[in-house]
């Protein structure tokens, strides 16, 4: 009796075995919650279900936002740096040295040019008693005849620098000076006037009396004074 009572009892339990597994494999599996999932599987998945195809599982990434680039920032310029310039020094002007003034040549200190333009009233013998110089010395070194007597202003004459002196022919003077002397003709200049003394220079005659060396007739009863 007991033994048919465990007969019974193992074969109920295998029955109730067996109708499981039955079920287990013809029904849905059972939905597995997230806390229940195994460890490793991404969250979402898409389970197959029952007469529909499984579908592979995509995991959805969500794209992180790229930054901007960065706005380039123009180089601030740099304005050139001027060169530095030494400083210049002053420049001194250089002291100029005073001249003297020239002053005109004492009686009997003036040179004896070389060559000479006679002027109106002025002849060779009178040239040759201004300048100390031999008269036949003087007409020989210009080829001029004793004999001649007139001679045109502009004549060149040249003038000897070795010839002997007039004094060995006569006195150079002719009349004493110095003294004064009144204008008579009016064609009278101060190289006529200075011929008629012999030894006296036109240049000496106005510088005694403060008139410009020049040919021009002086005004008939000016006084000149004569050095």
């Amino acid at each position: 009796m007991n033994q048919r009572r465990i007969f019974l009892l193992a074969l109920a339990v295998f029955l109730m075995v067996a109708l499981a597994c039955t079920r287990s494999a013809s029904g849905p599996m059972p939905q597995v919650s997230g806390a229940e999932q195994p460890a490793g599987l991404p969250t979402q998945v898409v389970l197959q279900q029952e007469g529909q195809p499984a579908e592979p599982a995509v995991a959805q990434a969500t794209p992180t936002p790229m930054a901007p680039p960065p706005t380039p920032v123009p180089p601030t310029p740099v304005p050139p740096q001027p060169t530095p310039v030494p400083p210049q020094p002053t420049p001194i002007p250089p002291t100029a040295t005073p001249v003297p003034p020239t002053a005109p040549p004492a009686a009997g200190e003036h040179t004896v040019p070389s060559e000479y333009v006679l002027r109106a009233g002025e002849f060779p013998y009178c040239i040759a008693r201004r300048f100390n110089i031999h008269p036949d010395d003087l007409l020989a070194a210009n080829g001029i005849s004793p004999w001649q007597y007139y001679f045109a202003p502009g004549t060149r004459l040249r003038i000897p620098q070795n010839a002997r002196p007039f004094t060995d022919f006569a006195p150079r003077a002719l009349q004493p000076h110095p003294t004064t002397y009144t204008v008579h003709g009016s064609n009278e200049t101060l190289y006529s006037i200075a011929c008629k003394f012999g030894d006296v220079w036109p240049e000496d005659i106005a510088a005694a009396n403060g008139l410009p060396l020049n040919d021009a007739p002086l005004p008939v009863g000016t006084v000149l004074h004569i050095p």
